[in-house]
């Protein structure tokens, strides 16, 4: 049976160098992926895999190029558009359905501080993230981990399940799915530019996950200064102080000309901050308002 690839980003790029590195690629009828624009874009070297290994390669636009037939499998990695055409699309999902449907799951769980991550393989349906699951695997995590860190770990996962699926569609074994229990499902909303800004009412563990969680690939943690917007790159929980008037985002102590931050609930010191062209903030005075 057919099996298109559907790849994007470095997960998609760490699946292809373990299918590579297994022997596995020759399964594949065709890899698609796209250009998308990050400060690291892996699009070169998924083409390189390919090609060296006599792998056709499209863009999403391409496809269209490549006939399918009625028995051709699609498995997204990492994918972010609708795939049509297809008897059976296979995705992959950053979290253990029916827990986070929806966008960027691994964040909204390091966020809240879950001490397990996974990875669902699903039957893609017409609603998002409803369809029955195949696969399922999952690992602990400890924090502080950054959301950088926390993918590095999960492309492991991504890796183990695609080579799982696979190796059942070559040898021609049915994918035996479970349904969903609905009732459990919780969702995961999509981000805009706002939900970047840091929430100086939560407490400091919840606010050190966020500025970890929302780093490199994504945009990153954001506070306001005099109207200026900073971007908050490291930071720590800094244990607590009574605070009569607790007016959370003021600056309370400087250490190291690092900002120590009052917090809904504990402190939080601010490490590394860079301004908007990419340069170091320093404090330029002692009472700062973060907003």
């Amino acid at each position: 049976m057919k099996c298109y690839l559907f790849v994007l980003g470095y997960k998609g790029l760490f699946v292809l160098n373990e299918l590579e590195r297994k022997g596995l690629l020759q399964c594949i009828e065709c890899v698609v992926t796209h250009i998308i624009k990050t400060e690291k874009s892996y699009f070169d070297d998924i083409k390189e895999i390919c090609c060296r290994n006599g792998i056709p390669f499209c863009l999403k636009d391409e496809i269209s190029k490549f006939h399918k037939d009625n028995n051709s499998y699609a498995v997204a990695i990492g994918w972010k558009w609708v795939i049509q055409g297809y008897s059976k699309i296979i995705v992959f999902h950053d979290s253990l359905l029916p827990k986070y449907r929806g966008f960027n799951p691994l964040v909204t769980s390091l966020i809240n501080g879950d001490d397990t991550i996974g990875v669902s393989v699903l039957y893609g349906t017409n609603e998002y993230d409803k369809g029955d699951i195949i696969y399922q695997k999952s690992m602990a995590v400890s924090y502080p981990i950054t959301i950088w860190e926390a993918i590095g770990k999960i492309s492991h996962l991504y890796a183990d399940l695609c080579i799982k699926v696979l190796k059942d569609i070559q040898s021609n074994k049915s994918l035996i799915a479970k349904k969903q229990n609905h009732a459990e499902a919780t969702y995961s909303l999509w981000r805009d530019r706002q939900d970047y800004h840091i929430n100086w009412q939560w407490d400091s563990a919840r606010i050190v996950r966020f500025i970890d969680a929302v780093g490199f690939p994504y945009d990153g943690a954001k506070t306001m200064f005099e109207n200026k917007i900073l971007k908050v790159l490291k930071a720590e929980v800094i244990k607590d102080v009574v605070v009569a008037n607790r007016d959370c985002g003021k600056v309370i102590f400087m250490e190291n000309k690092c900002c120590i931050v009052v917090c809904g609930i504990g402190l939080v010191k601010l490490c590394e901050v860079v301004d908007e062209n990419g340069q170091r903030w320093i404090a330029p005075n002692f009472r700062i308002h973060f907003r």
